[in-house]
């Protein structure tokens, strides 16, 4: 009789579960950060490919391919836990990483800790996503796999959004005394899903480089949103990588949760 009724606890608990992400998963629930004029019945014109095609070559695209090396520092104070899971995998609020990608060959890319002790690999393989330590491979974490794409996609943003299916011209706004060129990004639908993120991508008009993006957080909560400000080091001629990314959550709690300070670079 015991038995049976831990059974149906299980089923029930279970079932409440799968309802919970049901509901969470709805467009209801799904945060939305499409202009007005995207909403209702919309036809795409696809008018925000040439900015980012553009914004490509003022980031260096062609020498981008030649890239090899850089290292990198994380620093954050992500309170909730659920965030702090998957973009800390590490309990240090501060950590130091060297990060090799290959843009011909992405099943190369690792990030390798500069910790002493202890040290380990995050990387890539035709497997998946691991975590190497002590000589030994883990895969299938989950923590794990969010963070080596999340870094990688925060480096290498402006060379790898023009991959999106759509890219809607939203228009000009100013902001600190830039003007910027605004488009809405996202994939197989503007509407909002649970599988692909939905983006606001901010080009400076003067210097052609991505200085912002808005974003929700589909890989961290289906409602939650960020904004991520870069900086740049007064270059030229070369990859212009940021040399400082700030990611902000943003709703009720807007705060920084997370910085990204790029040390060095190395090219073939």
């Amino acid at each position: 009789m015991k038995r049976n009724i831990y059974k149906a606890s299980i089923a029930i608990v279970g079932g409440l579960l799968l309802l919970i992400i049901a509901v969470f998963n709805t467009p209801f629930f799904l945060s939305d950060i499409r202009p007005d004029e995207f909403r209702g019945d919309y036809t795409l014109s696809h008018s925000g490919r040439p900015f980012l095609e553009k914004s490509q070559l003022a980031h260096g695209m062609q020498k981008w391919m030649k890239q090899d090396s850089i290292l990198f520092e994380i620093e954050h104070d992500i309170q909730n836990p659920l965030a702090k899971f998957k973009l800390a995998p590490d309990d240090n609020s501060l950590h130091r990483y060297s990060m090799i990608s290959f843009p011909k060959n992405r099943g190369s890319s690792y990030y390798r800790s500069t910790k002493t002790d202890p040290s380990y690999l995050i990387g890539k393989d035709e497997q998946g996503v691991y975590k190497e330590s002590n000589g030994g491979r883990a895969y299938d974490q989950h923590n794990i796999d969010f963070f080596y794409h999340a870094i990688l996609h925060l480096f290498e943003f402006s060379f790898e959004m023009n991959s999106a299916d759509i890219l809607e011209y939203i228009g000009e706004k100013k902001m600190k005394a830039n003007t910027y060129d605004l488009v809405f990004a996202s994939w197989e639908t503007i509407k909002p899903s649970a599988d692909y993120d939905q983006y606001i991508i901010w080009i400076n008009q003067e210097t052609g480089l991505i200085d912002r993006f808005d974003a929700t957080g589909r890989g961290i909560m289906p409602f939650a949103k960020a904004k991520v400000d870069f900086e740049y080091p007064d270059v030229k001629g070369a990859v212009i990588f940021p040399n400082l990314v700030r990611v902000n959550s943003a709703g009720f709690d807007e705060k920084e949760i997370m910085r990204l300070r790029l040390l060095s670079v190395e090219q073939n």
